[in-house]
């Protein structure tokens, strides 16, 4: 006890030395305050860590539970919107009572889920997730995306607050005071070039496949390519149909798909199929002449045919 009270003591005339010279007029000591500095960083990046694994911990939770889940979005609203009141307060009543039938519905939780399952994967981008790893998951919810996307009038209903608007600027990014610990856009802002390899908006899949997805299989000359292609493509065709009396199928059909199957035959090239690739290139421009980008369809095969360096397009 005596040697713990004189340790006391020490630590404390220590602080009073150091605190006399410090106030004594032009006398710094600047390395107790460097020293002091470290150790303000480290337990300021500890807590932040700590922080960080919190929330990776509550949005993997709410993605294998509904009820957690739902949960998480009612703490997140009571939060952001009903400041400083109580959940007992008659104003979070009334709104749980509005919005019963909405929260129960299937169309919100699988809008619900999708808004999770991308912060998640946008929190594990920032804490610099494995690439093949963040690659995987990132197709899987991509599968999710468009399994959504194919449920009739779904999209709509629920795209203004959970799909419609950046990842970063989300209710629950909010919730949890991600911010600029995400990365990406803030409000306001224009991405920056390091923004622009990721998609922001948690339903695009189209944005994860062409920014992330594509380029990194194409680094790596990874076959997976085509088959992507093949769903991809297959995926735009079915969209297609459910939009026949809609003119955005004719856009599909006439601009969309040829662009697509022309980005899958620059890819049989650039996997080492170059005849098959080049065939399916100049069967595309003749059928279709009228293209927006026939001129830039001619430019890239004329680049293929003499060699000239080229890149698929993007």
């Amino acid at each position: 006890m005596k040697r713990a009270v004189a340790s006391v003591l020490t630590v404390l005339l220590a602080g009073v030395v150091l605190a006399q010279k410090t106030a004594q007029p032009g006398v710094i000591d600047k390395g107790a305050i460097l020293k002091e500095l470290d150790k303000l960083e480290q337990s300021h990046q500890e807590k932040v860590g700590s922080e960080m694994k919190s929330v990776g911990d509550s949005l993997v939770k709410a993605l294998v539970n509904k009820k957690a889940l739902l949960n998480l979005y009612e703490d997140a609203v009571f939060a952001t919107r009903f400041e400083g009141a109580k959940k007992d307060s008659a104003e979070f009543k009334k709104w749980k009572n509005v919005q019963e039938d909405v929260l129960k519905s299937e169309d919100f939780l699988a809008a619900l889920e999708l808004h999770v399952s991308y912060l998640h994967l946008t929190y594990l981008r920032a804490n610099a997730e494995k690439e093949v790893k963040l690659n995987d998951a990132l197709m899987q919810h991509v599968l999710k995306a468009w399994a959504f996307d194919s449920r009739h009038g779904a999209h709509q209903k629920m795209s203004t607050e959970l799909l419609d608007r950046s990842i970063t600027q989300g209710l629950l990014a909010k919730y949890f005071h991600l911010g600029s610990k995400l990365g990406g856009p803030q409000e306001g802002e224009k991405p920056k070039e390091q923004d622009k390899t990721w998609e922001w908006n948690p339903a695009n899949a189209d944005g994860m496949l062409d920014k992330t997805i594509l380029p990194f299989l194409r680094k790596n000359k990874n076959p997976a390519l085509i088959t992507l292609w093949d769903k991809r493509i297959a995926n735009e065709t079915l969209r297609a149909k459910r939009m026949t009396l809609n003119n955005s199928a004719t856009q599909i059909t006439q601009q969309t798909l040829p662009k697509l199957h022309w980005q899958r035959a620059a890819d049989q090239v650039l996997l080492g199929k170059e005849a098959e690739g080049i065939l399916t290139m100049i069967g595309i421009l003749r059928q279709n002449t009228s293209h927006p980008d026939f001129s830039k369809f001619v430019q890239e095969l004329r680049a293929i045919l003499t060699g000239e360096n080229y890149y698929p397009t993007e």
